[in-house]
């Protein structure tokens, strides 16, 4: 299909370039050896009547035009991508279909897992392929690459549907055995005790509890950080450290690890868990079905 001398195929690579700002990058991104992304960028040139890219140092940036088309030609490539997605099909066990999303280990462990069994019985055609939470994942959504996010709805990407699907607050976990806490903990050992904490992007991404915590001049000691939250009890078992988790989660722990539940000494509050996909997706089957699925495994998660 031609568009005004233009054919999808350099509206794809236009994306790219505009994404990437650089030829070779941009050329891998749309699977193009170099010289076929730098003769489609001259043809582009041509077309527009602009540099679309420029130098600026040793790389190259888009122009004042160029910035222009960012969001106007992404919109019409996930337009796209949407209606060639469309099937008539709508019985869940003859759906063939990928579905990329962000989640936390968490999210996981408290409801994807669940889902995933569904999945096998009912929509085996259905492969999900999980990407872990990042700086650049509002990027990915705003881009197509990612079509679903589970998470804290503090997260959502701003212009795309969301929905609730359970709130969620915070206990301590501590070893069995540890020989300061027993019952419950105060809110001076949950100062003085090291911590196991969740860190993501290098520690650009505040996590929902330790933004928390560390107001009024307090902050706890973070000994050990880790990328993913079932990385945490291990490090907890059999030291005098504790960690602070999301309470279904933590109980989960619980029943895998020598640890117990506690409240946090420390006022947490509560937040809400929730799902969102990107705007052009409302109509795909396989993924109202796998919605459907999340709200039904989030109905039945265990609510402490």
């Amino acid at each position: 299909m031609r568009l005004d001398r233009l054919d999808l195929n350099q509206l794809i690579c236009l994306d790219a370039l505009l994404a990437e700002q650089n030829v070779s990058r941009a050329a891998l991104r749309v699977h193009l050896s170099q010289p076929a992304m730098s003769w489609t960028l001259a043809r582009l040139r041509s077309h527009f009547d602009d540099p679309l890219l420029v130098r600026s140092g040793r790389s190259m940036v888009v122009s004042s035009f160029a910035q222009t088309l960012i969001e106007p030609v992404r919109n019409v490539l996930l337009q796209a991508q949407a209606i060639a997605a469309l099937r008539p099909e709508n019985d869940p066990a003859k759906m063939q279909r990928d579905i990329t999303l962000v989640a936390s280990d968490y999210m996981a462990t408290v409801v994807l897992q669940g889902v995933m069994q569904r999945a096998a019985i009912e929509a085996p055609g259905i492969r999900i392929h999980i990407r872990p939470v990042s700086e650049l994942f509002e990027e990915l959504f705003d881009s197509g690459e990612l079509e679903l996010i589970i998470a804290s709805a503090a997260a959502f990407v701003p212009g795309h549907p969301h929905e609730r699907l359970f709130s969620e607050n915070y206990s301590c976990i501590v070893w069995n055995e540890h020989p300061d806490i027993k019952s419950r903990m105060t809110t001076k050992q949950y100062y003085e005790m090291g911590h196991v904490a969740i860190e993501w992007g290098r520690g650009r991404i505040q996590t929902h509890e330790k933004s928390a915590v560390n107001v009024r001049g307090r902050s706890r000691r973070d000994e050990i950080t880790v990328a993913n939250f079932n990385m945490i009890p291990g490090f907890v078992a059999g030291t005098r450290r504790i960690a602070t988790v999301q309470t279904r989660l933590a109980h989960i722990m619980a029943r895998q690890w020598p640890i117990r539940v506690l409240p946090c000494p420390v006022r947490v509050p509560s937040f809400d868990i929730g799902m969102q996909w990107n705007k052009y997706l409302d109509s795909d089957a396989a993924l109202s079905w796998f919605r459907q699925a999340l709200r039904d495994a989030a109905a039945s998660a265990p609510d402490f």
